[in-house]
């Protein structure tokens, strides 16, 4: 019987433990390559990160608080929620920095790669300017965009969808669809891809109205690793 009160002990204590060495990864500052890698990458998350798509995850590890959660619900834009989330993120330990990594990972992944670029690089010394123009070396600028502040027409999203296959998920949440809205084109279009793909354009569409551009979906659709074809035909032809 006392051998196994020792046991129990032992176990609550190890418990105990796991749960300070927890909280200290949490409250500890966060490191200064961390913080100048969110600096970095604020642009990208304002411009694309989901709150919702990340909320759940943050808090189940004990990153975010209830009090953090309610701040951030609190803002009425997309981007003042990310930039809220971020502002609180660097206030606390390196497991969330990790953490916001592993919840865009699923399902907004180019950001994932993004946080773990900029990672890369502050670790490397690579000054912020080379960053930035590293990471558009591909970018494509306004002008060689056909027209691109004419909304896009049905003609042109039925030739991006043909040529998205199944990258079209990623598409849809880096053009701010949710994933409850992305899932309902799937089960709206259960006999192909093509289909999905131009039913998930069509939602996008109707919910950015005016700012269902050209130059929106080229800009979004390079965010994504889908192949350059699937709108090379935007673009002004290079000699």
């Amino acid at each position: 019987m006392h051998r196994t009160t020792n046991n129990r002990t032992q176990k609550r204590s190890c418990k105990l433990d796991e749960h300070a060495d927890s909280l200290w990864n949490i409250m500890a500052p966060m490191s200064k390559d961390h913080r100048e890698a969110l600096k970095r990458a604020l642009k990208e998350l304002c411009e694309d990160l989901q709150y919702d798509e990340v909320r759940v995850h943050l808090l189940s590890k004990d990153i975010l608080t209830e009090s953090d959660d309610q701040v951030i619900q609190s803002k009425v834009t997309t981007v003042d929620k990310a930039s809220e989330l971020v502002a609180i993120l660097r206030t606390k330990g390196d497991s969330a920095f990790d953490a916001l990594v592993e919840a865009v990972q699923e399902n907004q992944d180019f950001l994932a790669e993004s946080l773990k670029k900029h990672e890369e690089n502050v670790r490397n010394n690579v000054p912020p300017a080379e960053d930035e123009a590293e990471e558009g070396v591909e970018g494509i600028r306004p002008e060689q965009i056909v027209n691109p502040d004419d909304p896009i027409t049905d003609k042109d999203l039925n030739e991006i969808a043909s040529r998205l296959g199944h990258g079209w998920r990623k598409v849809g949440i880096c053009l701010g669809l949710k994933k409850h809205q992305i899932d309902a084109c799937e089960a709206d279009n259960p006999h192909t891809q093509h289909d999905k793909a131009f039913g998930m354009l069509n939602k996008w569409k109707r919910k950015a109205k005016k700012e269902a551009t050209r130059g929106a979906i080229v800009t979004a659709l390079m965010k994504v690793p889908v192949d350059p074809e699937a709108y090379d035909f935007l673009l002004i032809a290079q000699h």
